[in-house]
């Protein structure tokens, strides 16, 4: 059996959190967290259970789970999981809505205060977008990349150390997270269609 890993990083100008966990067998109790979940399942099937719905979730998928979604997750093929996440909300604060109140005068919770699209595209797709996302004109926006090289790194050293040796066009874009003025992101990315 393989022993489990599970490497963070933590980028305190960006406010960003980046796990990486590889090989876990491990039940995730029900719990929630303050700040935005954008997480690709390398390899693993989970049973996610949010908001008291169940989700099958498999290799490939990529999942958004909102601040204070309670929810928990654990496997169920016997498989160990491998899982990449970042979590964000504190360097876009204004993303947050206000809480809000019913009828009754109960309170409740802001929520994101905008859409957040989960878009599809192929490999050439995701690749031609991220040379597009070096040009000046997109120097704005925020953005963060999943490759083939993360993928096959055990720890954010070995990370490091095989980007620098990576020539930007070898690089195999899994997925992109883009942020900022929306003109410029769609320019980049509105006649993609909607993940369903």
């Amino acid at each position: 059996m393989n022993a489990e890993k599970r490497t963070v990083r933590y980028d305190g100008d960006l406010n960003i959190e980046a796990y990486h966990f590889e090989g876990i067998m491990q039940k995730f109790p029900n719990h929630f967290h303050e700040h935005y979940v954008i997480g690709f399942v390398e390899s693993g099937r989970r049973v996610l259970t949010c908001k008291n719905r169940k989700y099958t979730v498999d290799a490939g998928d990529l999942l958004l789970i909102n601040p204070l979604d309670a929810h928990t997750c654990e496997q169920v093929d016997g498989k160990t999981l491998d899982w990449r996440c970042l979590n964000i909300g504190k360097r876009f604060p204004d993303f947050i809505g206000p809480d809000v109140f019913d009828k009754d005068g109960n309170s409740h919770l802001g929520i994101i205060a905008i859409p957040i699209p989960i878009l599809k595209g192929n490999p050439e797709l995701l690749k031609s977008l991220r040379e597009r996302l070096y040009h000046q004109e997109f120097e704005r926006l925020s953005v963060v990349d999943f490759s083939d090289v993360a993928q096959s790194c055990n720890t954010y050293d070995a990370f490091t150390a095989k980007m620098a040796d990576a020539p930007e066009a070898s690089l195999r874009y899994f997925g992109l997270a883009i942020c900022g003025d929306k003109k410029l992101v769609n320019k980049l990315a509105g006649s993609m269609p909607l993940l369903r």
